[in-house]
């Protein structure tokens, strides 16, 4: 009876927005979501169902990914001689959902208990590529570790991974991800440095705080967004580049070196999704009209937090972003929003399903 009467006040409440509208789920490579058939089956069958839209796949995790590449190894955790790319792609456009590639950019190896190594992933590679923190050290907060966007053959690797994935799938976007410096005390690597010294006719070390060495960072980035824009296009013009961003342009400017209001301006990536993973509504809903600003109407979709919510919480959030002038919202994530959580008699899934994405997103 609960569950039916929440179902009920659900779909009383929302009303599908008359206009086309991009419904978004980020499917991470961390949970299950597309490492065999059946995973994969599943995952695209509950979007559909969802009248989800579009679908953020994450292909490349951490230097290792979920197509078949020669570039880069396959995962670990993916089903012995299955392409998790080729059959999300043919599933999902058999049901009229669109296929974006997500790429996780810099960071290349997480640390930790739960992964290995490969051998052939490019950390193990070319270690003279990783980036450095002002001490020299190569494991940087968390230790996490990161490719160095200052270095000329990292930009061309992976801009080499997003023409591969471009020009091997029938994807409808690549979506970037962790395109960034993690910090401003990141990026000594010596090879940035010395290009840096060369760019700039400056001596010894700079300052992490130096506005010189922020600015060629920054530059860094907006350069490799400009490639990775350059070799999709070529490979298919009709392909969408998008960003997963900070969504507080001042932290992402001055902290992340992350420039993507200009990205915007710029053309250099067709939209921008700002990551706004917060509980507070309030704060929610002033960050969420702020980023609508930056890109307009059609190129900000907002990124919406649902891992960190109940359903209701998640429901009203989607309410709020369409009342901001959303025209889309990408939900992180489809781990989090199959089954009910916490004291949820209903999962995420299902309230989207009886509220705001009770019917399919209008043509």
């Amino acid at each position: 009876m609960r569950r039916a009467i929440t179902l009920a006040i659900l779909i009383c409440l929302f009303a599908v927005p008359a206009a086309a509208e991009m419904r978004g789920l980020w499917v991470d490579a961390f949970h299950p979501g597309m490492k065999s058939p059946k995973e994969t089956a599943d995952m695209v069958s509950a979007a559909k169902a969802g009248n989800f839209t579009d679908l953020f796949v994450q292909v490349r995790k951490r230097g290792d990914v979920y197509y078949n590449s020669s570039i880069e190894p396959m995962a670990a955790d993916v089903q012995e001689g299955y392409d998790p790319l080729a059959d999300v792609v043919a599933r999902a456009h058999a049901e009229g959902l669109r296929v974006h590639a997500w790429i996780t950019v810099y960071e290349v190896y997480h640390d930790t208990k739960w992964t290995k190594a490969d051998p052939r992933q490019v950390h193990v590679r070319h270690p003279e590529w990783l980036m450095k923190n002002e001490r020299g050290e190569v494991k940087l907060p968390s230790d996490r570790i990161f490719l160095d966007p200052g270095i000329k053959e990292v930009q061309t690797y992976l801009a080499d991974i997003v023409e591969e994935i471009a020009s091997r799938y029938p994807v409808d976007g690549i979506h970037l991800d962790v395109a960034r410096y993690p910090s401003p005390e990141a990026g000594y690597n010596e090879k940035s440095l010395d290009r840096f010294r060369k760019d700039t006719g400056r001596v010894g070390k700079p300052d992490s705080k130096d506005d010189a060495w922020g600015n060629w960072r920054r530059n860094q980035i907006t350069e490799f967004v400009k490639l990775a824009n350059q070799r999709l296009k070529k490979a298919n013009k009709r392909a969408l580049l998008s960003a997963a961003v900070f969504a507080n342009k001042h932290d992402a400017y001055l902290n992340k070196f992350q420039d993507w209001e200009r990205w915007l301006n710029t053309n250099l990536i067709d939209f921008a999704v700002p990551m706004i993973f917060l509980i507070d509504d309030g704060a929610y809903t002033e960050l969420a009209k702020q980023t609508l600003e930056m890109g307009g109407k059609g190129s900000v979709y907002i990124g919406q937090g649902a891992f960190k919510l109940g359903a209701q919480e998640t429901v009203k959030q989607v309410s709020i972003a369409r009342e901001a002038g959303a025209t889309g919202i990408v939900i992180y994530s489809y781990a989090t929003i199959r089954a009910p959580r916490g004291n949820d008699d209903i999962s995420i899934l299902d309230a989207l399903r009886a509220g705001p994405f009770a019917k399919p997103a209008a043509d």
